[in-house]
């Protein structure tokens, strides 16, 4: 019973990677088709090999500017989102005052929220700002969600540093802002730098409000760009999934890079939180 139960178990594990991954293989797989074999029936999964459709999208969009967009205003947002969660997280975790527990609470809650009831509160803010269609518009929009993830995942990581390394520094001479910034920030590198890049991430991928604060092909990011391939008439596959594996290739390698910091800095900062 014991050796049907790992089979089983075994056997689902496999299913379900198997499950996941083809999307992702089958994305590789129509972006270096050629046209005629993407509508073939039956589907053909492995084919005649061509770079076409990434020429195109590379050298004939403006696939290229849309990359420079989702670089600057993700990283951007994240250095702003890290700066001001390092020392938002840190208050959270160390002191008490006075709605310390509500204001927790509020920002997770924040995180449960679906972003699309923000659109129009957000748009007739960025209006009245003269913001939409910038750069600084769209960080802002973002900051309003990546500065309560950052913030929330930091303070159980600092919750876990032991309070004990800033009385040391503090008896030393050191203020309270010395101490963060000289003892527990170089300890917190690594949860720094995992928070950093899930928070990148989660802006690199971001939609919604890409699609509803930017018109111009200045400001477009790449999730956006990738619509353009949508036609009134047809829809271009290839170009669509060949600009779909140039959107996910810095994420695929980040996260190869660097899972281990992401693993234990969430579990980490979970059971804390």
């Amino acid at each position: 019973m014991n050796k049907l139960s790992k089979i089983f178990t075994y056997s689902l594990i496999i299913l379900f990677i198997c499950f996941s991954i083809f999307p992702l293989l089958w994305m590789v797989s129509t972006s270096i088709k050629l046209p005629g074999d993407i509508y073939s029936i039956p589907p053909k999964f492995f084919t005649t090999f061509t770079l076409q459709h990434y020429k195109y999208v590379l050298w004939e969009t403006q696939l290229v500017r849309y990359f420079f967009n989702s670089i600057l205003v993700s990283g951007v947002a994240t250095l702003i989102s890290l700066t001001l969660a390092v020392f938002g997280g840190y208050g959270f975790a160390r002191f008490r005052f006075k709605g310390k527990n509500a204001m927790s609470i509020v920002i997770l809650f924040s995180q449960m929220l679906p972003r699309s009831i923000l659109l129009v509160p957000l748009y007739i803010l960025l209006a009245a700002l003269k913001l939409l269609d910038t750069y600084q518009g769209l960080i802002f929009t973002y900051l309003v969600f990546t500065i309560p993830l950052t913030t929330w995942i930091l303070r159980g990581f600092f919750a876990a540093i032991p309070s004990e390394l800033e009385e040391v520094a503090m008896l030393d001479g050191c203020t309270r802002f010395q101490a963060l910034v000289k003892v527990i920030i170089p300890v917190s590198i690594p949860a720094i730098i995992a928070t950093g890049l899930y928070c990148f991430i989660v802006a690199w991928e971001e939609f919604i409000f890409a699609l509803s604060f930017t018109n111009s092909y200045r400001v477009k990011t790449l999730p956006i760009g990738i619509s353009d391939f949508v036609g009134q008439f047809g829809v271009d596959w290839g170009a669509i999934m060949a600009s779909s594996v140039i959107v996910s290739l810095p994420i695929i390698i980040l996260f190869m890079l660097f899972y281990r910091q992401f693993i234990s800095t969430f579990t980490e900062g979970m059971m804390k939180g």
